[in-house]
């Protein structure tokens, strides 16, 4: 066997393991750190699968700022009085009844898939032959998938305003 394969599989069984750990640990500093083994793991299966652009970017993006910003929140929130870094185990039914649910769907999506047109990677259309893959990815992003960009963007923005009415509390408990 190749040590490249050997690397592949070795980088696929950390992350599931970090993962695996990410879920069971009660300890949210713990669990913030598992996840940025997890999100190194998958940068590193990312370059071995030629997805150079899609490495980068999990290591700038999630790594290196959303995995900052957990971190920054967990450490900020822990100076209030009664917090603790301990994970509640309460709700365990509602839990395993989500869990259950999306692997039920995810496993009747794998069985109802063809796969039988990802064997073959698609042709590159003639006018993009002399693109490198970064260009390549933003001609798709600027042309084919406008519209999926664009609502991604919308969502995001969404969640953001989401995120600041719940951050912008005042002290009567009312949104400013």
């Amino acid at each position: 066997m190749d040590a490249a394969i050997v690397t592949f599989y070795m980088f696929c069984g950390l992350a599931v393991v970090a993962a695996t750990g990410m879920v069971f640990t009660k300890n949210l500093l713990y669990a913030a750190g598992l996840l940025a083994i997890v999100m190194l793991s998958l940068a590193v299966v990312f370059i071995y699968a030629g997805a150079m652009f899609l490495a980068v970017s999990q290591i700038l993006i999630y790594v290196g700022g959303i995995l900052v910003l957990i971190i920054f929140g967990v450490m900020l929130t822990s100076r209030k009085p009664g917090f603790s870094f301990e994970a509640g185990t309460h709700y365990h039914f509602f839990g395993w009844l989500a869990g259950l649910s999306i692997m039920v769907i995810l496993i009747m999506t794998i069985l109802d898939f063809d796969f039988t047109r990802w064997m073959h990677p698609p042709e590159v259309p003639d006018n993009l032959s002399g693109y490198t893959s970064i260009q390549h990815i933003g001609v798709l992003l600027m042309s084919k998938y406008l519209l999926i960009l664009e609502l991604a963007a919308i969502f995001l923005l969404v969640v953001m305003a989401g995120a600041l009415q719940i951050g912008a509390k005042e002290e009567g408990g009312k949104a400013s």
